[in-house]
């Protein structure tokens, strides 16, 4: 494969985070020739380089370098990031903590050709979405993960976070945090507090109603409301959703518009009665308008990622395995949570934050505050953990595939 087989995606501009990180190029409707990593290696996951030392012989480099998201950590006023200093001190190493992730498509691309060739990429671990890492691992792309070296990991990943499709036995994927797709609604334009997805499709419903323009956020619901679950999709399964967004939403004029992270205007502006949306958008809606709710569908709701991923050559996979485990007890996540506030992906993070910060206000015990709900999409339990489900791995044919499919829900 050549640099020449990516397919560089619409680049992202003026998004939210959460945008940024759920929408693709492909899901937004960009028409492509080819996938943005087509497999070199016929696919099925690739095979890594020598497994990492077992942890009481495996020392860390001086130096090794991540590459994340902007604004995906905590970050003190002088720039530093306080958790990446801690563990520098607590490990003798020195992490050079890259932003320059704002595409996975981009990222991709940049990488192609190296990747390809099997050369390091300069880069020890990148953190990219799901749906982009499991295209890395078909293609052959990444590095397999030493359990031994990842305790925390192993015992604490929240369930519906483990044994993914995009990853099936958990051997080339760390999450690194998370978040919900569900139905945010004013229940003052519902005529009170909708339970199901299929309240949306009610011909009765009142008001009009946002779809997200990202394929797996929208199609992933509506396969849930039609009791299919989204990680085993069938193409035909998917067509028939598209057949019911058009026919029973889009054709009757329920449907304001498919939108991207500018959904969140029509519910603050009161154009729609309900919205597809992000719990990490979630508070600062309330802070807007403190009445709008975050349903949990009975039928289910989506939980996503973004997740370190070592890349096939990388010459220090010792410290990314520290280093994720560092940030996998519940002390460190406890801070990164506190600073990025999206759902956390690991068992034990609300009591850590209840140590170390008790006047957080997602610690609140006011029943009636909006933050007492924006905590329940952070630290997920019950019924929000056993309602998760993830969006199937999706090759770049498939991507296509279910991509053209989506299109045709737009009417």
């Amino acid at each position: 494969m050549t640099a020449d087989d990516l397919i560089p995606g619409r680049e992202p501009s003026g998004l939210t985070r959460a945008e940024l990180l759920r929408r693709s190029a492909l899901a937004a409707g960009v028409v492509t020739t080819g996938g943005l990593l087509a497999a070199c290696s016929g696919g099925g996951g690739g095979t890594a380089a020598a497994s990492v030392p077992s942890a009481d012989r495996a020392p860390l480099a001086t130096t090794w370098q991540i590459s994340n998201w902007p604004h995906f950590i905590d970050t003190a006023s002088d720039g530093t990031h306080p958790t990446v200093t801690a563990f520098d001190s607590r490990y003798d190493t020195d992490t050079v903590y890259t932003e320059d992730i704002t595409s996975n498509e981009a990222a991709a691309t940049r990488y192609a050709s190296m990747l390809a060739e099997g050369q390091d990429i300069g880069q020890d671990a990148i953190v990219l979405s799901d749906w982009m890492a499991y295209q890395w691992i078909h293609a052959g792309y990444a590095q397999r993960l030493d359990p031994a070296l990842l305790p925390h990991v192993n015992s604490l990943r929240i369930p519906p976070l483990r044994r993914r499709p995009i990853d099936p036995h958990d051997e080339f994927l760390i999450p690194w945090q998370a978040g919900l797709t569900g139905v945010i609604y004013d229940p003052a334009k519902t005529n009170g507090e909708l339970s199901r997805l299929n309240d949306l499709f009610d011909p009765l419903f009142p008001g009009k109603i946002t779809l997200l323009d990202n394929m797996r956020d929208t199609l992933g619901l509506v396969l849930m409301a039609m009791h299919v679950a989204p990680e085993s999709a069938s193409p035909d399964e998917a067509k028939a959703a598209a057949d019911k967004i058009r026919t029973e939403l889009v054709e009757p004029g329920k449907v304001l518009r498919f939108a991207g992270g500018d959904y969140v205007d029509d519910l603050v502006q009161g154009k729609v009665a309900a919205a597809f949306g992000w719990s990490t958008d979630y508070e600062r809606l309330v802070e807007a308008k403190p009445d709008l709710l975050f349903m949990i569908p009975n039928e289910g709701s989506l939980i996503w990622s973004d997740d370190i991923l070592i890349p096939l050559a990388a010459q220090h996979p010792q410290n990314v395995h520290r280093f994720a485990d560092y940030y996998y007890t519940p002390s460190t996540a406890a801070e990164l949570t506190r600073a990025v506030r999206y759902t956390t992906p690991l068992a034990g993070t609300k009591s850590a934050l209840t140590r170390a910060h008790p006047t957080d206000p997602l610690l609140t015990d006011d029943v009636t505050s909006p933050m007492q709900r924006v905590a329940r999409l952070i630290f997920l339990q019950g019924r929000a953990l056993k309602l998760a489900h993830v969006f199937r791995g999706l090759t770049p044919a498939q991507e296509n595939q279910f991509t053209d499919i989506f299109a045709t829900a737009k009417g």
